[in-house]
């Protein structure tokens, strides 16, 4: 039989009894609403996921920007160890960094899921008004961190902007707007960070970025447009923000393509 973990349908109860657990009801309740076969992890997750004191109603943004922080003073460090004459007689290199930033980028993961390999499962399904979601930001974290050339960081935030796509389609489909809305505004920085980066390769006789990254909008573009249709008013009015900051993303990579 299939791991409830793996099953879409688990992850959809375990952002339910979440929700509605937050609200107020009794987490019993809420189980004895679900499969039999799914009560026992949902009695597991659901308090790994709302544990006082780690996980908030929407903590996404404050964890990031605290895991962001020690992601970057870790490397700042690191980089200081590595310019010292000891350092050197030791020949750092960058391997020590990524095992660091990997291990603490780790650590960061298995705080919020109390070690817990049924909620990282479980939080690739996850929506930003679920708890679980606080994992999905931290590994994103750690790629970043981990990416350590212009190329590999632009493919990264790539990657990560299609990852927002799918996720708004699961919130489309849910008609659930203030999730939508913290999406496209999450998708519309990281379309700026990554059109940046992208100039600035160019600017430094590395066109190959641009390419992909314009090539990746219009991928966006098409599947944003689909999402338009199918969305109630209010929701598609929310993603005309990201197809309008697509569109100007798009231009500045033309533009810079065809300046001299």
């Amino acid at each position: 039989m299939k791991s409830p973990e793996r099953d879409p349908r688990f992850a959809v109860a375990l952002d339910e009894c979440c929700r509605r657990t937050l609200q107020g009801e009794s987490l019993q309740d809420c189980l004895a609403s679900h499969p039999q076969d799914y009560q026992e992890e949902l009695a597991r997750l659901v308090p790994v996921a709302l544990q006082p004191g780690r996980l908030g109603r929407d903590p996404s943004a404050e964890f990031q920007h605290r895991l962001e922080r020690t992601l970057q003073a870790s490397l700042a460090a690191e980089r200081r160890k590595q310019s010292t004459g000891l350092a050197r007689l030791l020949h750092f290199s960058l391997a020590p960094i990524a095992v660091r930033l990997a291990t603490i980028a780790l650590l960061a993961i298995l705080v919020v899921v109390g070690s817990s390999v049924g909620a990282l499962r479980a939080a690739e399904d996850s929506l930003p008004d679920n708890p679980l979601y606080q994992v999905t930001a931290a590994r994103e974290w750690a790629e970043l961190a981990l990416a350590t050339s212009p190329d590999t960081q632009i493919n990264v935030r790539v990657n990560q902007v299609t990852r927002r796509v799918r996720e708004l389609e699961r919130a489309v489909k849910a008609d659930r707007l203030p999730v939508v809305e913290t999406l496209v505004n999450r998708a519309i920085v990281a379309l700026e960070r990554i059109v940046d980066k992208v100039l600035q390769e160019r600017a430094n006789g590395n066109p190959r970025p641009a390419r992909r990254a314009l090539a990746a909008i219009r991928r966006v573009e098409g599947e944003l447009q689909r999402l338009q249709g199918e969305a109630l008013p209010p929701i598609a009015a929310s993603l005309e923000k990201l197809r309008r900051s697509l569109e100007e993303q798009a231009g500045r990579l033309l533009e810079a393509g065809n300046s001299p």
